[in-house]
């Protein structure tokens, strides 16, 4: 859901043996987050992002989610409501 308060559960879907990087974003664009940074094979997955950063717990506010592939990037909004 989003917004979020505990957990979110990010859902994509893969066509090909690729590397997928996936990282989460503060509004003025600092790294969080690292959820998935290697090879992802095709079908549907998911990755849990549970409002943390280095085991600590962020505030409340907007983040983005940065999924990157060699054939596409994409960037998603998403909120934390503590």
């Amino acid at each position: 859901p989003n917004p979020f308060k505990a957990s979110t559960s990010l859902r994509f879907e893969i066509r090909a043996v690729l590397p997928v990087r996936a990282r989460v974003y503060d509004i003025r664009g600092r790294l969080v987050a690292t959820l998935m940074d290697g090879t992802a094979y095709p079908g549907y997955g998911s990755i849990v992002w549970d409002g943390s950063s280095r085991g600590r717990v962020v505030p409340s506010g907007v983040y983005f989610l940065k999924v990157e592939t060699p054939r596409a990037t994409s960037t998603t909004k998403i909120v934390l409501i503590r």
